[in-house]
């Protein structure tokens, strides 16, 4: 008996598994296996000791039948492809995107009398083969499949306009790279969208227009006015619409909004070195502004006073502010960013009437301190204590007066993993996601005011003198140069 020659279209996850059994078959000659991702292709050619192909196109002469496990957008054209030569398919579910493909390969399979079989794999499961064979009249299915989120089989493509760096993410995730968003309107369910801020307006309303659900990098927008905007869009339609603001899902940050909390002075800290990245922006809407995130997520109130600082180091936009916000509940947060540090340092420290917290964020590290059941009734005095026995105090005020408790906030995979599941969780579910385009707005306007306070800050105290980032005072000297005595005192 000749034996059938076979070929497998797309070996990623589930197509490598194709290859794999089909080269097994004792009636079956797999005599090769394409991908788009040649060195895939290779690495599964290899492994069942057959050819790989770089296209499709190039299996048409060679093969009795063609095995199609490709992503589904590539279904219709690639099985009427084979389709329209005669050639029999088994295309992997769902047969196509749309209804209207699916039913040209159905009618084209019809008029030539081919073998057409869709990959509804569940058919052969020996326990639904078993109840097919047996008399039955249903007239009440319940039927549920559950699973947990793996990643596989939700993405559709990546696009940039630099075609060449999406084609390099591209083939490393097993997916296909475009040139344009406006090519994804018609083939996703919801977007993740991390392109220059510029650009996040334009984008993001594209697709809130359309239904389609959006994750959006932080900052949201460059203006207010942009963000008031998708906020509305979203609004009006319903549409999950989340910002991403990283350290929401930082497991130390998770943990401290589990816990009561009533804050009334906040310091944060985040400086990193300078990298480059983001330079269409400055230091408070790059690197500030997740903590102003964070800091209105604790407090919950407006801000009353915002006075701010900041300097440029290399041009273009500030590199290093702080600010001190005032809040209306009377809670007060200072909060230092810069990006020419030359070690990365990212905390934030809260005091409350419940005690002390301070994150950690680099090392994911919670540290909790509470004063004591004796110390809240009867409070801590030192007055008449002899020497001895304040010596003995100073050692036992933390641990047995100030009770304190250290967690290292660790999980199993990373924060940006933990808020892309959050969203395709809000996308799946309808719930409303843990960062709204509101409390990216909120964020963003925070961040206006200090950036307006930066710009107006006098440097000498007067207005006639250097104001905002771009005008420091001029130097006295050289910092590694000491100044000499008589030069400081003629001075």
């Amino acid at each position: 008996m000749n034996r059938i020659r076979m070929a497998v279209v797309g070996v990623g996850h589930l197509g490598k598994e194709h290859a794999r059994i089909l080269s097994g078959l004792p009636e079956v000659d797999l005599i090769g296996v394409a991908d788009v991702n040649h060195a895939q292709a290779k690495v599964i050619a290899d492994r069942c000791g057959t050819e790989a192909f770089d296209s499709h196109h190039d299996l048409y002469d060679l093969v009795d039948a063609v095995s199609i496990a490709a992503p589904t957008l590539y279904h219709h054209m690639i099985a009427r492809s084979f389709l329209e030569r005669g050639i029999p398919i088994l295309v992997e579910k769902p047969i196509t995107t749309t209804l209207a493909q699916a039913d040209e390969l159905v009618e084209i399979a019809n008029s030539r009398g081919i073998p057409f079989q869709v990959g509804h794999i569940e058919r052969f499961n020996p326990a639904f083969e078993d109840l097919t064979r047996r008399p039955l009249t249903p007239k009440l299915i319940e039927s549920e499949r559950h699973g947990p989120f793996t990643g596989r089989s939700t993405d559709i493509g990546v696009a940039d306009v630099n075609h060449s760096q999406a084609k390099v993410i591209a083939d490393r995730c097993g997916t296909e790279a475009f040139e344009s968003h406006h090519d994804l309107y018609d083939l996703v369910d919801a977007v993740s969208i991390a392109a220059p801020t510029l650009y996040h307006h334009m984008i993001a309303r594209s697709f809130l227009e359309r239904g389609i659900p959006i994750l959006v990098e932080k900052p949201i927008t460059t203006t207010l006015a942009q963000a008031d905007e998708l906020v509305e869009i979203a609004a009006s339609r319903g549409i999950p619409f989340q910002v991403g603001h990283i350290e929401r899902f930082n497991p130390a940050f998770e943990d401290l909004t589990r816990r009561p909390l009533t804050p009334k002075l906040i310091e944060s800290e985040r400086h990193g070195p300078f990298t480059g990245r983001s330079t269409d922006i400055g230091v408070v809407l790059d690197l500030m502004i997740h903590d102003l995130d964070l800091i209105l997520s604790l407090v919950r109130s407006p801000v009353a006073e915002v006075t701010a600082l900041g300097a440029q180091a290399f041009g273009g936009h500030e590199d290093i502010v702080n600010a001190r916000l005032v809040f209306e509940n009377g809670c007060v947060a200072s909060v230092t960013a810069s990006r020419i540090s030359p070690r990365p340092k990212r905390k934030l420290r809260v005091w409350a009437p419940e005690g002390y917290a301070g994150i950690d964020f680099v090392e994911k590290r919670l540290t909790l301190v509470q004063p004591s059941d004796e110390v809240r009734r009867h409070g801590l005095s030192q007055l008449h204590l002899d020497p001895n026995r304040r010596e003995q105090l100073s050692r036992d005020v933390f641990g047995k007066h100030m009770e304190t408790l250290e967690l290292d906030c660790t999980r199993e995979y990373d924060q940006l993993t933990a808020e892309l599941k959050h969203f395709v969780g809000c996308v799946e579910t309808g719930r409303m996601p843990r960062v709204t385009g509101e409390d990216g707005r909120d964020a963003l306007a925070l961040a206006d005011r200090i950036l307006m306070s930066v710009q107006r800050h006098p440097w000498n105290g007067t207005i006639d003198g250097p104001i905002g980032p771009k005008s420091m005072p001029v130097p006295l000297g050289k910092l590694f140069e000491q100044e000499l005595e008589s030069g400081r005192e003629a001075a």
